[in-house]
């Protein structure tokens, strides 16, 4: 074998040891019930393996315009304030389940927000785009936009294809306008559904808070509100409700215990339950106590979205998130709610108390500076100042020395100041007049 080839060899198994570690999509495959007009989409989207130092790495995006060009794109990923790192974990009792803390507790699972980026052209302009996607064990998924395309990544999917279903959102900005604070409580039965045909293998708190996650950048896009993640609380079935009748335990337990959990300024508490049979995981939305009561679905990414439009008294219509076939094996067609609804929202809001006002205005800072000293001007005091006279008070237009004194012989020390006078030989108009005067009579005395 020659020499040159053996490093050729191992540059070529890292470059294909590389390539397998990333997670790539290149097959999309269309749900909605309408399929779009236009011809912008993405065809390719490629996640790699993050990093041991750098579990942010970004992504690349190859996406087709109207006009039929293609432009690769990179996602640059942040930590999502929606999902913040730190949240609040409120731990479960040890009947719990055979879990890994580590595992629970949210330290090993990253929830990030994403914006495009022109690799050759900082100032190029984008599509509007946002991302909600979920990092934990190295596997990526979750839910954006690009332009009018909503994208899907479903963990429970074992086949590498993405979802993609139109949206008629016209919002490019992306700023809501309200945000408020949200609660996740999360059963044993639900993180351990690994035994039902739902298949989340252990990890259904994954599922349950990537649903939230996806559910805010829905909300943001389409009704102006955005959520926070005020904290995670675990609880056992027995502790938080039997199956005789979950929905009034429920309602029960919020109300003595909201207070202790800081859950009073929350808009909405979401509880995911994992027990079996029909009744005690019957998904539900409580307006009057402000919770709602979620079982497993095939659809969990949207599912949550829906009965968040429920929880805030949504018109049902046809072709919106607040339309939801009954079917569980038919995939969602609409994952976005109208203008009609998000008008309903302006119309009637939710309290004020739970509730918050964003605003995206700079703030004004009042410069104040001292005022400049009104200072007289150098010419203005030398015409003020005392003119040098002698003993008769006319000016004293005799020679000066260059130390300023009279040339006859006087030091410096004995002669008086000129204190920025005029010099020897300036006119003065009243001088001048003195001494006509002075002629004048003297001239009249020689005739007498």
């Amino acid at each position: 074998m020659p020499r040159y080839l053996a490093p050729l060899l191992v540059l070529m198994l890292l470059t294909i040891s590389g390539a397998s570690s990333a997670q790539q999509y290149a097959s999309f495959r269309f749900v909605s019930e309408t399929l779009p007009v236009t011809g912008s989409s993405v065809t390719s989207i490629e996640f790699p393996a993050p990093e041991q130092n750098n579990p942010l790495s970004g992504a690349r995006l190859s996406y087709l315009n109207v006009a039929g060009l293609s432009t690769i794109y990179d996602v640059e990923f942040t930590p999502s304030e929606i999902i913040r790192d730190g949240v609040p974990v409120y731990m479960p009792s040890t009947d719990f389940g055979p879990t890994d803390e580590s595992n629970i507790d949210l330290e090993d699972v990253r929830f990030l927000t994403g914006r495009l980026i022109h690799p050759d052209n900082a100032d190029a302009t984008l599509p509007p785009h946002w991302f909600r996607m979920t990092l934990h064990e190295g596997v990526w998924s979750g839910v954006f936009r690009i332009s009018d395309r909503v994208y899907s990544i479903d963990r429970l999917q074992n086949e590498n294809v993405v979802e993609v279903r139109t949206t008629p959102s016209g919002n490019t900005s992306f700023q809501p306008t309200t945000q408020v604070k949200l609660t996740a409580l999360i059963d044993e039965n639900y993180v351990f559904s690994n035994t039902d045909s739902v298949g989340m293998d252990d990890k259904g708190h994954i599922f349950a808070l990537e649903s939230l996650h996806i559910m805010e950048g829905l909300a943001a896009d389409s009704l102006g509100i955005t959520l926070k993640l005020e904290q995670l609380i675990y609880l056992t079935a027995a502790e938080l409700a039997t199956d005789i009748d979950p929905s009034t335990e429920i309602a029960n337990w919020l109300s003595i215990n909201a207070a202790a959990f800081g859950i009073s300024d929350n808009l909405a508490t979401f509880i995911f339950r994992g027990a079996d049979g029909t009744t005690s995981t019957a998904t539900s939305a409580h307006a009057t106590n402000n919770f709602v009561l979620q079982g497993k679905s095939p659809h969990y990414q949207f599912e949550t979205a829906h009965y968040f439009g429920q929880l805030l008294g949504l018109p049902v219509e046809d072709g919106t998130l607040q339309h939801i076939k009954n079917n569980p094996t038919t995939p969602l067609p609409a994952v976005h709610w109208s203008e009609a609804q998000r008008t309903f929202i302006s119309d009637n809001p939710a309290p004020a108390t739970l509730t918050q006002t964003l605003s995206y205005d700079a703030p004004v800072i009042e410069i104040t500076e001292a005022e400049a000293p009104n200072i007289i001007p150098d010419y203005i005091l030398e015409s003020e100042s005392p003119e040098m006279t002698t003993g008769s008070g006319l000016q004293n237009d005799e020679p000066q020395n260059d130390n300023g004194s009279i040339a006859n012989g006087d030091t410096p020390e004995s002669t008086t100041p000129d204190n920025g006078g005029s010099g020897g030989g300036a006119f003065n108009p009243f001088s001048l007049l003195a001494l006509l005067f002075s002629i004048r009579v003297f001239r009249n005395r020689e005739y007498v």
